[in-house]
């Protein structure tokens, strides 16, 4: 399933031409990356940045590929780690919803993209505001944004979040793949973790049932040109 999605985030750059240079912004462990190499030609290259030492460390340790370079950097800050307008295309796979400041970040990418360059972006925000959303739902995303270190600027809904990223950054094409992610997400943690423990799988199912109905997130990609 991961394979498949950020085989289908790739895709939507259109990697085909040669002799391109691709920043992927929070990186976390490469893996993705390693997944990316083989899909570019060689002469392309990879720079991968995360702000976990510890992770670009696993990264450069298991990575045999010549054409990713992996390294640390805080995603705030990676408008001073690289020039002007150096980079054919960006990524952004799950990350940009643990930033202090998604609209700082927005900012960044369109610094680093070249005239023609592409922005792909996979993120995670409310369907509705937070302020509306009920009181189970409410209770939901606390646990979730504790859980995945989601700071409270970054429980917007999606209308907020579009709007962020178009003052930034020319919106080419929005793609809401939420019913494939979250929901099968829900269902395979909750009767692996009933199967484990032994508990009646019937149980299970209301659970399910349950947390779909409450679900109060929407999983977007974005396609972006430069503004």
């Amino acid at each position: 399933a991961t394979i498949n999605l950020i085989n289908f985030i790739f895709n939507k750059a259109d990697l085909k031409k040669t002799d391109t240079n691709i920043l992927d912004i929070g990186c976390g462990y490469g893996e993705q990356d390693m997944e990316l190499a083989k899909l570019i030609d060689d002469r392309s290259t990879i720079t991968a940045v995360d702000i976990s030492d510890k992770q670009i460390a696993w990264a450069n340790k298991n990575c045999s590929r010549k054409n990713i370079k992996f390294d640390s950097c805080d995603a705030m800050e990676v408008d001073q780690k690289y020039d002007k307008e150096i980079f054919d295309t960006i990524f952004s796979i799950e990350s940009a919803f643990h930033y202090n400041s998604r609209p700082k970040f927005f900012k960044n990418v369109n610094f680093l993209l070249k005239d023609t360059g592409t922005f792909v972006i996979a993120d995670i925000a409310l369907r509705e505001p937070y302020n509306k959303t009920p009181i189970l739902s409410s209770i939901f995303i606390k646990i979730f944004s504790d859980f995945f270190h989601i700071p409270k600027q970054n429980l917007i809904s999606t209308e907020e979040w579009l709007n962020q990223l178009s003052n930034e950054l020319k919106i080419v094409e929005i793609i809401d793949i939420t019913e494939k992610t979250f929901k099968p997400h829900y269902r395979h943690w909750v009767k692996t973790y009933f199967e484990n423990k032994n508990l009646p799988l019937f149980l299970a199912d209301i659970f399910i049932k349950l947390l779909i109905s409450i679900q109060p997130f929407t999983y977007t990609v974005a396609v972006c040109k430069k503004s």
